[in-house]
Order: structure tokens, then sequence, then C-alpha cells
């Protein structure tokens, strides 16, 4: 999981060239994120256009471990980036979020 400010994630294209071209990306917008989700073939991107989220990651080597292993808050303008085969959760209920899959 990685956490920065929007303006500063052309810096990640060193984790997933397809960072270059996010904006040929689908986006979704306010999806409910309900327990953890893992994407084996995508790297997840979602930024906080308006209000705040909590974004979490679990262990990435046990499946069945369902224990966060870290939370942070985001706030307008901020993204978080989830490389493939992360586990990530998100709270989306006080902000509107634009989530691409970069596949």
């Amino acid at each position: 999981m990685v956490k920065d400010k929007l303006e500063n994630l052309g810096k990640y294209i060193a984790l997933d060239e397809r960072i270059k071209s996010i904006n040929s990306f689908r986006v979704e917008k306010n999806r409910e994120y309900t327990g953890f989700s893992v994407d084996k073939e995508a790297t997840n991107i979602f930024v906080v256009v308006k209000g705040k989220a909590n974004a979490a990651t679990g262990w990435r080597d046990n499946r069945e471990n369902r224990e966060v292993t870290g939370v942070i808050t985001l706030d307008e303008g901020d993204f978080v980036l989830y490389l493939p085969g992360e586990p990530f959760a998100l709270n989306t209920v006080e902000g509107t979020i634009e989530h691409r899959r970069l596949k």
C-alpha cells in the first residue's frame, strides 16, 4: 500500500508502468467496498476527490488471515495504490472516491 498526494503519482511509475497512462483506464466512482479484496492481476488506485476515506491492508502471504495490518486516512487529493496480490479494504462513506484498475 502506498499513500501520497495525487500530484506525486508519477513518482511511482517504477512500481507499475501503466501509471503513465492512468487516464486511459475506466473510472469507477463511489463503489461500496465491504471486507478485504485481492486483485491478483491489476494495480488498483483510489483517489479521494472530495471528503475523506480510510484505506487498509492485511497480510499478503496468508489469505485466511483477515487481520488488518495497516490503516491510513486519505484526505481530498490523496491516493492509495495497491499492487497486484495485495489485500485492500476501503471505507468510502465520508468521501467521493475514484477507482482505477490498471490491467
